[in-house]
């Protein structure tokens, strides 16, 4: 598999990044039930697509930090 392949060329274990990134990828689920933009932006509706897109990214971004 090539990500294997370029974890293993940059010698570090990840791990921590992989647990990390599923931890938050649930957290994404569970709020909105998918992980797929199309389906987020037809929820929303054409007018509402990005302020509410606006406000996932935020909401993501504070998370990560």
């Amino acid at each position: 598999m090539l990500t294997t392949k370029l974890k293993r060329s940059f010698g570090k274990n990840w791990d921590v990044p992989a647990i990390l990134g599923a931890e938050l990828r649930g957290k994404f689920i569970d709020i909105y039930q998918t992980t797929h933009c199309k389906t987020l932006r037809n929820r929303f509706g054409e007018e509402g697509q990005a302020e509410e897109c606006s406000k996932i990214v935020c909401k993501v971004t504070i998370e990560l930090l």
